[in-house]
């Protein structure tokens, strides 16, 4: 009988195969950091052989939802440009669609006058311009999804706001008629002058 010695025992067993998976940095560093692994994991986990596996980023990320069309968007702010260069910008929480046509309603292009109820459609009758709603209207604003209703109504309220500040759109009628606040203490453009 001989007698085995340690040494046998070693080259007569399998080792267990370990696998890691790291990011593709390139081949030469790839390589590199692959070496230095194995090296450490044979020095420590004899029983053990390492598998470094590479991966990379999908260079096409796949869509799995449709885009929505630009009409159907709802919680959104707009803005509505003129041929003749006046602009008005809104919010809505519906789809777009519906409110461009309270805006652009059908009778207006039959050359009918209906009741006016939005200061576009007062331009559109007062100044004869034709406009449509897929070339006249644009988004300037979508309020995510993941947001709740009360949130939402907030973040289009500021993003309006926003919006219309360095604009000053022509046709934002009812922001200039707001009267400002009477304070109980001097404003600073009172103090600075």
């Amino acid at each position: 009988m001989t007698k085995k010695t340690e040494k046998d025992y070693s080259l007569s067993l399998k080792k267990k195969p370990l696998y890691i998976r790291l990011q593709f940095m390139g081949d030469i560093p790839s390589e590199i950091i692959a070496k230095k692994l194995r090296k450490s994991v044979q020095r420590t986990f004899n029983a053990g052989e390492l598998h470094v596996l590479f991966s990379t980023r999908p260079m096409v990320i796949p869509r799995l939802k449709n885009e929505v069309p630009r009409l159907a968007t709802s919680n959104c702010i707009y803005q509505f440009n003129c041929a003749c260069g006046a602009s008005y910008i809104g919010r809505f929480s519906r789809n777009l669609i519906f409110r461009a046509r309270e805006h652009l309603p059908a009778w207006l292009s039959k050359g009918v006058v209906k009741t006016i109820n939005s200061s576009i459609l007062e331009h559109l009758v007062q100044t004869g311009h034709k406009a449509s709603v897929d070339e006249s209207f644009s988004i300037l604003y979508r309020a995510p999804n993941k947001l709740p209703k009360t949130s939402k109504h907030l973040r289009l309220q500021t993003a309006e706001a926003i919006a219309i500040r360095p604009k000053q759109p022509v046709l934002c009628i009812q922001k200039k008629e707001v009267q400002p606040l009477l304070l109980p203490w001097p404003s600073v453009e009172t103090i600075n002058s």
